[in-house]
């Protein structure tokens, strides 16, 4: 589920009204604690059903029954549950992130201490996306001015933040000591709730980075070939830093081949949504529906 569907989002600015461009103002019930424990509980649907601290288990199982049994019953290959705990934990240390295979086996090898082989690596990997549990951003192919040579690696998300946490066995408090990581996992939160939203009006996300490392979290592409960019920025700091990055990216791009953006929204964990002076939206994901 969104956090609209679970009902942790008001749903006081639509991304529909977004990509029309109307004005938006609003505010968010939500603070930083209020997101981890979200993330950390997940969008199960179970979760509505059960009472107090109970919630917080059913990712936990999940990843448990994920390792234990489903891995074995997507084409009856029998798969090691070692082997396939740590390959989960590497995508979940590496969640939101450009990564490649070969990170992944490194991760393994190195930081697991698990030994595996390459095509098992593949294999894995293969398997997760079956299940829907990974999913891959493709890069966009947005036209730009200059020569510059854009990176074609996925990104790695998961389909809920949760399974990362639930992985790599971590708390409230482990998220809220590494605002870091934190903010990759807010990411993860942020990219199903937009693909939740993308799809219900037959969108699609993509990522850039070029090979300067210059980096937009998302760029939505409608049905009809419009484009809007989005940034992702757990805090309130961030925003106007986000900002003219977005509008640096507007500038990278040939505008004459593309088009103009539908819009260039920073969507964020602090409390506000409005429409900034130069004209990039700020939307909180508490306040963000379809």
């Amino acid at each position: 589920m969104s956090l609209f569907e679970s009902q942790d989002s008001n749903g006081l600015v639509s991304l529909a009204d977004v990509i029309v461009g109307k004005e938006i103002s609003a505010i968010s019930e939500l603070d930083l604690e209020d997101i981890i424990n979200i993330m950390i509980r997940g969008g199960w649907p179970e979760t509505l059903n059960v009472k107090g601290q109970n919630k917080y288990k059913i990712a936990k199982e999940y990843v448990e029954s994920l390792i234990n049994e489903e891995i074995q019953s997507v084409d009856g290959t029998v798969r090691d549950k070692i082997k396939m705990g740590a390959v989960l934990k590497s995508i979940s240390r590496n969640v939101s992130t450009v990564t490649n295979k070969k990170t992944i086996y490194n991760d393994v090898i190195n930081i697991f201490s698990t030994e595996i082989s390459r095509p098992t690596v593949d294999d894995y990997l293969l398997t997760l996306e079956k299940l829907f549990v990974l999913e891959y951003v493709p890069a966009t192919n947005l036209n730009l001015r200059s020569s510059t040579q854009i990176r074609t690696t996925s990104k790695l998300q998961l389909v809920d933040p949760s399974i990362a946490i639930a992985a790599l066995g971590l708390k409230s408090n482990d998220l809220l000591n590494d605002l870091n990581f934190t903010g990759f996992l807010f990411e993860n939160l942020c990219y199903r709730d937009l693909k939740i939203y993308a799809d219900s009006i037959n969108a699609e996300l993509f990522y850039y980075r070029d090979n300067k490392d210059f980096e937009i979290d998302y760029i939505l592409r409608t049905e009809n070939g419009k484009w809007g960019a989005i940034e992702v920025k757990l805090g309130a700091k961030q925003i106007d830093e986000a900002a003219q990055h977005l509008i640096k990216f507007k500038n990278k791009v040939d505008l004459n081949k593309s088009g103009e953006p539908i819009f260039l929204m920073v969507l964020t964990g602090s409390k506000l949504s409005y429409v900034r002076e130069d004209g990039v939206y700020v939307v909180s994901i508490g306040n963000l529906k379809n």
